[in-house]
């Protein structure tokens, strides 16, 4: 424990020197998808994480860490000028589980067009944001969580911070097949079932006297963990809703991870409101795990992410 704990001071102190030593723009939308197996997916399992990406998309899915975990994302949007960065780390104990993580999107040469050729300029910008989470297990099998976040934002020379809070409830259950003689838990023991309300308490960034308040977004996620097939293959199936009430706006995913030997993963997804398409992979080697995902929407050339993540 002792080991862990030096390990996540250091990457406090250096995350958080990095945020304030930064001009940034942050509070990046809390749809992102910043993990190449929640990219892959679709969204639709968000809500259900139970990994280290759980510091991001579910805070209560860290009750289920059970190793000091890292992890680091990339991904380039928006025709290869804008890079996101994320990196991550998580430790487990019996008590509170919690992690940390830092976000950095930036860009130095997104074009203002204008059709007036004297005023047509570059501008570079940083979004970041900073997180603390933590999840706790009410029950076995049913845990919560919260996540607070720090939002820096800078652009055109105006910056200003924010924070935000996030909360979550989880019912998955690791062993969805171990016995059990209750046969109403024998029934929803395959079953995960996630909710997320995202900025329950909304954070805001005033730039220039203009302020930005980031709405409550709900998202919810079932899926069904099927007993394994042919003795090496694990498929479990999902889909999730994501609402925001201030728009009036819903967004429903499906989603799919087939598991070979514990260590070839493979996974897809389809965001059935914008008819967007998403596929990934993923590869176990002993503690370390390489993934990548891909995304059909059309935002930008290339939308794709890399992770690593590593386990100690």
């Amino acid at each position: 424990m002792k080991k862990s704990m030096i390990f996540i001071l250091f990457l406090i102190f250096s995350n958080i020197s990095i945020l304030y030593s930064s001009s940034g723009y942050p509070g990046a939308e809390n749809t992102l998808s910043l993990d190449a197996k929640m990219m892959s997916l679709s969204g639709s399992f968000d809500s259900i994480s139970s990994g280290i990406e759980s510091i991001y998309f579910n805070p209560s899915g860290l009750a289920h860490l059970q190793k000091l975990s890292f992890s680091c994302s990339y991904m380039p949007i928006w025709d290869n000028l804008t890079t996101v960065y994320y990196i991550s780390a998580g430790v487990p104990n019996d008590f509170i589980p919690f992690g940390i993580g830092l976000l950095n999107i930036s860009s130095d040469g997104i074009a203002i067009r204008s059709d007036s050729p004297e005023i047509s300029q570059t501008v570079g910008y940083r979004d970041i944001s900073f997180f603390i989470s933590g999840g706790y297990s009410l029950l076995n099998g049913l845990s919560t969580g919260l996540r607070l976040k720090l939002n820096y934002k800078s652009v055109l020379g105006y910056n200003n911070t924010g924070i935000g809070a996030d909360a979550s409830l989880l019912w998955r259950r690791e062993n969805p097949y171990a016995f059990t003689k209750n046969s109403l838990l024998k029934i929803f023991q395959p079953v995960s079932i996630g909710i997320i309300l995202y900025n329950i308490f909304p954070a805001s960034v005033n730039l220039n006297g203009s302020k930005e308040n980031y709405p409550l977004i709900i998202k919810s996620s079932l899926s069904y963990r099927f007993p394994k097939l042919f003795n090496f293959l694990d498929p479990e199936i999902g889909a999730g809703v994501e609402t925001v009430p201030a728009f009036g706006a819903s967004y429903f995913n499906a989603g799919g991870e087939f598991i070979l030997w514990k260590y070839f993963f493979m996974r897809g997804g389809y965001r059935i409101t914008d008819k967007v398409l998403t596929i990934g992979t993923g590869l176990r080697m002993w503690d370390i795990m390489l993934e990548y995902g891909m995304s059909s929407l059309q935002v930008s050339d290339s939308h794709y992410i890399l992770d690593l993540k590593v386990e100690f």
